[in-house]
């Protein structure tokens, strides 16, 4: 529970005036209260986080953040098209995604604050991009970052995949992947740091008749960045005779 002070006072209106009179950093009290028609009114910054999903369909629920007290528009957002909606009162993004095959919808949201009944103030605005990439083999993030030795990452997808496999620009040899997809480290040494990986898996795609065709699918470029110091690695014992590149 926060506290205020309270005046025990009988000169009550003199020090609220006293306080009014006071200046901080170049303005008086009254002069900064936006509700006394002072201060500086701004545009507060939101934004959202980006969602990667697996093709098929899959519940999404996107929310601005933090929360403003705004109406939220766009001209660009078609996100009915994947069975999405989009609520103008809260910026929030919901529904179950549609959607068979990998595509990206990338555009702006505008948030405008609301007018106080009665006042002809210029309310500024502020904007957001909205990112949905759908993909074949959905991970947590488009960067996926290693921050410990036992940290893996899994993807979410939808059928039968199997025969996993990751490929890296530079190659990664301490960057691993198994049967179902999960990523994780095989304790080499974390050198090079980062490269642009790709994920593809072989599976059964039914055709009209029930019949099965086997498929290789894969995602887009995916990067692997560690923030695992290689420093960590050289405080390991070196075998006699050993040198170290520098």
């Amino acid at each position: 529970m926060v506290r205020f002070p309270i005046w025990a006072s009988k000169r009550v209106t003199g020090r609220a005036h006293d306080v009014n009179l006071t200046v901080n950093q170049g303005l008086l009290a009254a002069e900064a209260c936006c509700a006394c028609g002072g201060g500086v009114r701004g545009a507060s910054s939101f934004a959202y986080a980006a969602l990667n999903v697996p093709c098929g369909k899959t519940n999404v629920d996107m929310l601005p953040l933090p929360r403003l007290d705004a109406t939220y528009l766009t001209e660009q957002c078609m996100v009915h098209q994947l069975n999405l909606t989009m609520d103008g009162r809260t910026g929030k993004v919901f529904g179950e995604l549609h959607s068979l095959e990998p595509q990206t919808i990338a555009c702006q949201i505008t948030a405008t604050a609301s007018r106080p009944p009665g006042s002809d103030l210029i309310i500024p605005e502020t904007f957001a991009s909205l990112q949905i990439r759908v993909v074949h083999f959905a991970y947590s993030g488009s960067a996926l970052t290693f921050t410990h030795p036992n940290q893996t990452f899994a993807p979410a997808f939808h059928g039968f995949w199997d025969q996993f496999k990751l490929r890296c620009t530079p190659d990664l040899p301490w960057a691993q992947i198994d049967g179902l997809g999960t990523i994780s480290q095989n304790g080499k040494p974390p050198i090079p740091r980062t490269a642009g990986c790709t994920v593809s898996a072989k599976g059964c795609l039914e055709g009209e008749w029930g019949n099965c065709t086997m498929v290789t699918r894969s995602t887009e470029t995916w990067w692997l960045p560690t923030s695992l110091l290689s420093s960590s690695w050289s405080q390991r014992p070196r075998a006699s005779g050993s040198r170290s590149m520098r």
